[in-house]
């Protein structure tokens, strides 16, 4: 809690007269985090039109070397499994999470003619 503070540059007062505790610190940390993660494929297709390849670097580079996302994923999964409310809470932000990632990877696959893209594995292309 108190590197919390420190990276914040906020006082324990303030912490504690904005969250409830940690628990809700906790839980708004893992908004943010998940928000960051549901933003990127629209951060990547605002200027031009998203190849499927690059879309799928950004996002297993986001979930597999962000140290950082591992252990707060990690920490939540953990208190969802023994918390029924949080269990929901987490099991709702992932399929938010799967649904969003499902439609970006879906419109990358299509351009926008409504035409499918090359093929995006060799293999594709043999079929």
């Amino acid at each position: 809690m108190d590197q919390a503070v420190a990276d914040a540059g906020f006082t324990k007062g303030a912490l504690h007269s904005h969250f409830a505790g940690k628990s809700a610190l906790f839980l708004a940390l893992m908004d943010q985090q998940v928000n960051a993660r549901l933003d990127m494929p629209d951060e990547l297709s605002r200027s031009r039109p998203v190849d499927p390849r690059q879309l799928g670097r950004v996002l297993t580079n986001a979930a597999m070397h962000d140290r950082d996302w591992q252990l707060l994923f990690l920490d939540y999964w953990a208190r969802a499994v023994g918390d029924p409310l949080l269990r929901d809470r987490f099991l709702l932000q992932r399929r938010r999470l799967r649904g969003h990632i499902t439609k970006a990877v879906s419109q990358a696959l299509v351009d926008p003619d409504g035409l499918a893209r090359r093929p995006v594995c060799r293999g594709d292309a043999q079929r």
